[in-house]
């Protein structure tokens, strides 16, 4: 008998012992008449899994997630086969791709469309970009290939800004860039960092220069910021940013300009204010904003703490009451 010959006969007879019998790939999903579920083998009628699982779900067209007990166990359906592991929790954005995993210490870790192993569970925190899975251990921060899971750049950062063409990292209060090959173009060593449209703009002091999009330089960090954008004007390079006028990066915000509007992104680059606000003042605890003339306070996800109706004599005063900190950095 060839396979399908097989596992026809191996469903058969499944169905008598089962209440249902579901085929994905080379598995069989059966469940019990008490909504139990487990997983057995399409090619060879092996128990995978028995039937204590509460509930079984299709991750994609390769992967079957069965929940046990609030713990839940991953099957490879093509290749009829149980991933190593339970884990308390199974997350993603793009199911083709790639999932975060969170095991039973509470670490997390990530595998691949197929179930292969990228990460192993031992991050306190991972957020998927576009091009890279960002860690956090112990506060510090590394980037990944979310292919290979081989560290691009290491556990060290106290933040990284994933902006269009660049990677750029904070470590000990110093900023530096690196493609996204892992290439590394600006070393940890400047104070300012701002991606424009055609490249970045970079300052080590009062000294400023400019790197294009490939990591090459164009102006060694001598200048004033006065004659780069001369000289920028003079290359004809474009030193505008996309929806922005202007950025600049504080701390792990990023303060964006439009329109004599200004707004906040954080480090992953999400909007944490819209570019609607006359002024935006960084605080340790998040964000004073001024709208129309009137100041308000935000934490550091965006979530109003007061609204934008007080002079912001009265703001500061009315946060003092809340004990907050006003080590403030002023843009």
């Amino acid at each position: 008998m060839n396979d399908n010959q097989i596992a026809n006969e191996i469903e058969n007879e499944l169905k008598k012992q089962y209440d249902s019998v579901t085929k994905i790939g080379n598995l069989f999903v059966v469940c019990e008449k008490n909504n139990m579920f487990g997983v057995v083998g399409a090619n060879d009628g092996s128990l995978l899994h028995r039937c204590y699982g509460d509930a079984a779900y299709q991750l994609n067209e390769h992967l079957v997630l069965l929940s046990d007990y609030n713990m839940f166990c991953i099957f490879n359906a093509d290749e009829a086969k149980k991933i190593q592991g339970y884990y308390k929790s199974v997350i993603s954005e793009t199911p083709s791709e790639n999932f975060i995993v969170e095991n039973t210490d509470g670490k997390l870790g990530a595998i691949d469309g197929n179930g292969n192993l990228i990460l192993p569970c031992e991050h306190d925190e991972i957020i998927e970009q576009d091009n890279c899975f960002r860690t956090i251990n112990f506060g510090k921060i590394g980037l990944y290939n979310k292919k290979t899971g081989e560290l691009m750049f290491g556990k060290m950062f106290d933040s990284a800004i994933n902006t269009s063409n660049y990677y750029l990292t904070l470590f000990r209060g110093k900023w530096g860039a690196s493609l996204f090959s892992g290439k590394q173009v600006v070393p940890n060593i400047a104070d300012e960092i701002v991606q424009e449209k055609d490249g970045i703009r970079v300052r080590c002091e009062n000294a400023w220069g400019f790197y294009d999009n490939n990591g090459q330089k164009i102006l060694p960090v001598k200048y004033s910021l006065f004659q780069l954008t001369k000289l920028l004007q003079k290359l004809n390079i474009d030193c505008g940013r996309g929806e922005y006028e202007h950025v600049v990066f504080i701390d792990s915000a990023m303060i964006t300009y439009a329109k004599g509007k200004c707004g906040v992104r954080n480090a992953s680059g999400d909007v944490v204010l819209r570019c609607k606000y006359d002024e935006v003042v960084v605080t340790e605890f998040g964000y004073m904003a001024c709208l129309e003339g009137k100041w308000g306070c935000y934490s550091k996800q965006g979530s109003k703490i007061v609204p934008c109706e007080h002079s912001k004599e009265e703001l500061e005063m009315l946060l003092k009451g809340k004990n907050f900190s006003f080590a403030q950095q002023y843009v």
